[in-house]
């Protein structure tokens, strides 16, 4: 026992000059720089530390002279090792913020990205007091489980062709007392019969096929190709079959909202003029990219 202890206790030693929270900041540094820039280090390491030790960043802040346990450093250094193999921090930990809520997430939905919070911003400041509101690609649910805290007296659903995507999304709107209804169903092929639904958004799959040669491979080798990806011969699929199911399913009035890809905005808007809709318009993301197009039935 004695001997084992002994072995831990340098191992340790060798993982960090000493085990105060401070400590870990250089050892993220040190072996992640090839990687990742400073900026990123540091924000890896805030992300890191403050799911091992459970303190906030303020927290951390001010306890830089606090000791870190010995089985809280080796949790440090595992999750290290899982960014070495360039795997998303969010996959590592298993959850990430979205509109100010926590939501888990795993290889088997998308990490939900700052520009959809950007897409829920725009939906509660432009829509008044839907009463169904359908989300279609759904993942891990963020979507409808932001826009059923904003319109609390709305039904909200999810839809997603994905069975291990559904059950993330359940255990999101379970963890955060959310009550959204989540469907299975290919919106390629929707087979269900659902009701006039007054809001429908979604973020499908966009990215060509042909680009995966330029994507990084902490999405290319980790997010789910179902959930990402189009073929390069049609990579309007998705909008034409969900304004597809919205001639049936949109109330007339009802607001139709897309995440898009930039290449793609103007023949967006143009499948939804030439479904007839009204007020059509293409909204830009923080860094000026067209993302968003929306239009009224």
């Amino acid at each position: 026992m004695k001997k084992s202890y002994t072995f831990i206790a340098l191992f340790l030693c060798m993982f960090v000059s000493d085990n105060r929270i401070q400590s870990v900041y250089p050892y993220f540094q040190n072996k992640l720089n090839e990687l990742y820039s400073d900026s990123e280090i540091r924000h890896l390491t805030n992300l890191a530390l403050e799911k091992v030790t459970g303190l906030n960043r303020t927290e951390l802040l001010l306890a830089k002279d606090q000791t870190v346990s010995e089985s809280d450093l080796l949790k440090l250094r595992s999750i290290v090792k899982e960014l070495l193999q360039k795997k998303p921090i969010e996959y590592i930990l298993g959850e990430t913020e979205f509109s100010g809520m926590l939501f888990k997430v795993s290889p088997a939905v998308l990490i939900p990205r700052p520009e959809t919070e950007e897409l829920i911003r725009l939906i509660e400041k432009e829509v008044r007091d839907p009463q169904t509101i359908l989300d279609i690609g759904t993942g891990s649910g963020c979507i409808p489980i932001a826009l059923k805290s904003h319109f609390t007296k709305a039904e909200v659903y999810g839809m997603d062709v994905s069975d291990k995507a559904l059950n993330i999304a359940r255990e999101n709107a379970e963890n955060l007392k959310v009550d959204v209804q989540f469907i299975q169903e290919d919106i390629l092929q929707p087979q269900g019969a659902y009701k006039s639904f007054d809001l429908i958004v979604s973020n499908p799959p966009y990215v060509l096929e042909s680009d995966k040669r330029e994507m990084e491979a902490n999405v290319l080798d980790f997010e789910p190709h179902l959930a990402l990806f189009v073929p390069d011969e049609d990579p309007l699929l998705f909008y034409r079959e969900i304004l597809k199911f919205s001639e049936k399913n949109l109330k007339k009035g009802g607001s139709l909202y897309f995440e898009i890809h930039e290449k793609y905005a103007n023949p967006i808007k143009q499948l939804f003029l030439d479904a007839g809709y009204v007020s059509v318009e293409i909204h830009q993301d923080f860094y000026g990219k067209d993302r968003i197009v929306k239009g009224i039935k």
